[in-house]
């Protein structure tokens, strides 16, 4: 009866220790898969050049996920995040990934119907967020013009051009000294006629 109740004692403790091993091995794979997220920061950069010509140098920028459901930056709405740089200023835009994908994005200037000039540049952005062994993630950035070539960084240029100044014309009515000449010498022939007329008729009468 004794050897059975050693036996017993000696299963509940084998039994104890098990669920201590298996609590120990659950908890922290449980803790490593909720700190698996990895984050990317891109950087735009927004650059003003010359007089704004009366205008503001606030500008408006949107980025749009290419496909649907991707991670956005915060304050995004839905698969749109647009957000506003004046002057020479910059935003970080952080994305936070849980799974490892390819994550396309496009990131351009809102261009509107106004005196602003604008950078019409249009960038496309690839996220590649790859397994770096059984521990991490590892993300790697793309990015590319609209005309194909690759960019290294998400910068924007706003050249203002300098505003015509377009003199005001004169229009009152000058004078030339050419026709003014011509003018004067046609008057005195006419006056020159007239006399010599007078001067005729004056003399034929007094001869009568």
């Amino acid at each position: 009866m004794y050897v059975k109740s050693e036996r017993y004692k000696q299963r509940i403790k084998l039994v104890c220790l098990a669920f201590l091993m298996m609590v120990c091995v659950v908890i922290p794979n449980q803790v490593y898969a909720a700190g698996k997220n990895k984050e990317a920061a891109l950087t735009v950069e927004q650059t003003v050049k010359g007089k704004t010509n009366g205008t503001t140098d606030e500008f408006q920028y949107e980025l749009t996920s290419l496909d649907s459901g991707n991670p956005m930056p915060e304050g995004s709405n839905g698969d749109r995040l647009k957000f506003s740089l004046k002057g020479n200023e910059s935003k970080e835009l952080v994305f936070s990934y849980e799974e490892a994908a390819t994550y396309r994005y496009q990131l351009k200037q809102v261009v509107e119907k106004d005196d602003k000039d604008y950078d019409g540049q249009v960038y496309t952005i690839e996220n590649y967020v790859m397994q770096n062994g059984s521990e991490d993630f590892l993300v790697k950035t793309a990015i590319k013009r609209k005309d194909g070539n690759k960019s290294p960084t998400l910068s924007f240029t706003i050249q203002h051009k300098a505003k015509d100044e377009t003199p005001v014309k004169n229009t009152a009515s000058v004078p030339k000294s050419g026709d003014d000449q011509s003018f004067i010498s046609l008057i005195s022939l006419i006056l020159s006629a007239l006399l010599i007329i007078v001067v005729y008729k004056w003399n034929k009468n007094r001869r009568v």
